[in-house]
């Protein structure tokens, strides 16, 4: 942790190697494989940006839900989402702390969104509903693996609300709780307000 790299996976790379050039080689692998995950992570925000824009779930809709006709794709929410998330990424060379906080905020964030969706099928198995067509069935297994995956993201979900240290100081507490629990009030705030008015949700 007390590398001068401020790295510690390239300090590993290095005590390993014993070769600055080696250490570098390694390095630059990590850094090209974090490239393409932010590739595929803006590419799936932003046509989650696109979607609820289309079926008007969000300010400014008119302008996310455009299609670009020169490059086929929802230009405008991908703009939207790589600028947001490279702006998301300076807070970490003022405070790796907050930045810290905001990527358990999103761990925290994506953990409730898999409960939802395996928690509506799960319901729909117990009340005997058919599901949507598939491409592949869990059978008679279905509903017991989706409770125990349900079970199993309710512990992630609570982890990943932990302080990284016991009984931390204000400014090592992880708030990403507080942050999510604020965008949850937000949300409800809006839809109650303005999106149950104008949100046309997708048709199955």
């Amino acid at each position: 942790l007390a590398s001068p790299t401020r790295q510690p996976y390239l300090h590993i790379f290095y005590t390993v190697t014993k070769s600055k050039g080696g250490a570098t080689v390694m390095g630059s692998l990590v850094i090209v494989m974090f490239l393409f995950c932010k590739v595929t992570t803006t590419a799936t925000s932003s046509r989650q940006i696109y979607a609820f824009a289309r079926d008007k779930g969000l300010h400014f809709h008119r302008r996310f839900s455009q299609v670009s006709p020169k490059w086929d794709a929802p230009f405008n929410s991908l703009l939207f989402s790589f600028c947001f998330s490279c702006a998301l990424s300076l807070i970490n060379l003022g405070s790796p702390i907050a930045s810290n906080i905001i990527g358990s905020l999103g761990s925290g964030a994506g953990m409730a969104s898999y409960a939802v969706s395996i928690g509506c099928v799960a319901l729909r198995r117990i009340h005997g509903q058919p599901l949507l067509p598939s491409k592949f069935k869990l059978g008679r297994w279905g509903l017991t693996i989706n409770i125990i995956s349900l079970l199993f993201l309710a512990l992630l979900f609570v982890w990943s609300f932990f302080p990284p240290v016991p009984t931390p100081t204000p400014d090592l507490m992880n708030w990403a709780a507080l942050m999510f629990g604020v965008s949850v009030l937000g949300s409800w705030r809006y839809y109650y307000l303005h999106g149950k008015h104008q949100y046309d949700g997708p048709v199955a």
